[in-house]
């Protein structure tokens, strides 16, 4: 008997470890993938005659039925906080790819980041996404 106790110990063990180890089961979602992906370029603010400048672009392989980009500008002197020096938004229908770029005419020296902020609506979804892009220290 010692020796069956064993056994099925072991046996659900096993059945345990195989159980924790297997792949978790793909439930199917109503809810489409995003289609549209926003990438800063270049990856930082930059300075341009006077002004410092940040931009990017929404690519959108399979066009959604509307896109809205929201993209600032921030600003932090040494040794301050940060400040908003730029914002601008826009939306269209269906796009395959948008290039958008703020811009502040009063340059500074310090600390700068873009920020945006993205929506699109996609088969009764609206999905969101945001991020930032790399600081850049710029001098005017």
């Amino acid at each position: 008997m010692g020796a069956t106790l064993k056994n099925a110990a072991a046996a659900a063990l096993l059945v345990t470890v195989a159980a924790s180890t297997a792949s978790p089961v793909a439930h199917a979602s109503s809810e489409p993938t995003r289609l549209c992906a926003w990438k800063f370029q270049p990856n930082e603010p930059f300075p341009q005659h006077g002004a410092v400048i940040v931009g990017g672009y929404a690519e959108c392989p399979t066009a959604p039925e509307a896109l809205s980009v929201r993209l600032r500008l921030w600003f932090r002197p040494s040794g301050g906080t940060w400040m908003p020096r730029g914002d601008d938004s826009t939306s269209l229908p269906s796009p395959h790819l948008l290039n958008f770029a703020v811009r502040s005419l009063d340059c500074a020296t310090g600390l700068w980041q873009g920020e945006y902020d993205m929506a699109e609506v996609a088969g009764g979804y609206t999905r969101r996404e945001n991020g930032k892009s790399l600081q850049a220290i710029i001098t005017c």
